[in-house]
């Protein structure tokens, strides 16, 4: 069953100046994991990666609202940056896209205890925009 669905587009230019933020501020919106996938060799970020993963989260958040309205549980609530570092773009062996979710730090954090689901994750991006889908399922 489809709990929520949530999509997000960006311009991919915005975040060009992302890549001048420290490690600091830029660890409020991505984790270690995530950082290390949109750096080059020479230490760098690539400004794309960080767009599309944004992109990614934005629209899992979106996806998560609706979900908790759906299983009407939305007695509590929490910002998008409360939770961005929980929320893990990345992919597989395939270089499928993939979300993980910090469930136990989210529940810690928001005091919602949520069910098992599912996060399905479609992303796509070209020269100026990159695009996010997510759905959540039980």
């Amino acid at each position: 069953m489809i709990l929520g669905n949530g999509v997000d587009i960006v311009e991919v230019c915005r975040f060009k100046r992302w890549t001048d933020f420290t490690d600091e501020k830029l660890t409020r919106v991505y984790n270690p994991t995530e950082l290390a996938a949109c750096k080059r060799p020479d230490g760098t970020y690539v400004f794309e990666k960080l767009a599309t993963r944004f992109a990614a989260k934005e629209a899992f958040y979106k996806a998560l609202s609706a979900a908790l309205v759906t299983l009407d549980m939305t007695q509590r609530t929490f910002s998008f940056l409360s939770i961005a570092s929980l929320i893990c773009v990345s992919q597989d062996v395939w270089n499928v896209p993939q979300i993980t979710f910090d469930t136990k730090l989210f529940e810690e954090k928001t005091k919602i205890t949520l069910p098992k689901v599912r996060i399905h994750v479609s992303l796509a991006h070209e020269k100026s925009h990159a695009i996010a889908f997510v759905t959540i399922s039980q």
